[in-house]
């Protein structure tokens, strides 16, 4: 029943301004609803680990190419944020920001994450400190968190998953039909 739920959905995807668009319309299929959760959490791990924001932890260097970020708005946001801010005084700035990102993926996560290792010359653990002091809220739901302790089961940024991780983190998403997260 997955197989031709999933069958269902690609075909129906090329008539759909959006996937929550095509699921809004068969919100009463439940399988159906379930399988493209479970495809939209495999294409966001996929986009993830070929986006330029994936460490490769296989390989020597575990370090972002920043100059190829600059341009993105990550980059300019993280300019504004450590403008005229010491290390000591990051932690009070980051709490007083707010982050609403409609997205499932934890881009911003993994970026500001070391992107403060980087430009304060910290450790992972140091970041991941900093990082509580920030919100950020996913209305919609998301991928689960990337390295600091949580309610959601830890998924490394574009990681590979065992498929009853994957059901986990597809049951965090959630579509404009089913609302957001009130809290």
């Amino acid at each position: 029943p997955y197989v031709r739920a999933g069958w269902m959905v690609r075909d129906g995807m090329s008539q759909a301004l959006s996937i929550d668009n095509y699921l809004d319309a068969h919100k009463d299929n439940h399988l159906m609803i379930e399988t493209a959760k479970l495809a939209i959490a495999e294409v966001i791990l996929l986009s993830e680990r070929n986006s330029s924001l994936h460490l490769n932890q296989l390989e020597q260097k575990h370090k972002l190419n920043f100059s190829a970020l600059e341009s993105t708005w990550y980059g300019h946001f993280f300019k504004l944020l450590t403008e005229g801010c010491q290390v000591e005084k990051i932690a009070e700035r980051l709490s007083s920001v707010a982050i609403i990102t409609f997205n499932y993926d934890r881009c911003i996560e993994q970026y500001l994450h070391e992107a403060l290792m980087n430009y304060y010359h910290i450790d992972s653990v140091s970041a991941i400190e900093l990082m509580s002091e920030l919100q950020i809220f996913h209305p919609y739901g998301y991928l689960g968190e990337l390295k600091w302790p949580s309610v959601f089961p830890n998924v490394s940024f574009g990681g590979e998953i065992h498929p009853h991780q994957l059901i986990e983190v597809a049951r965090k998403i959630k579509t404009f039909t089913e609302g957001t997260d009130e809290d």
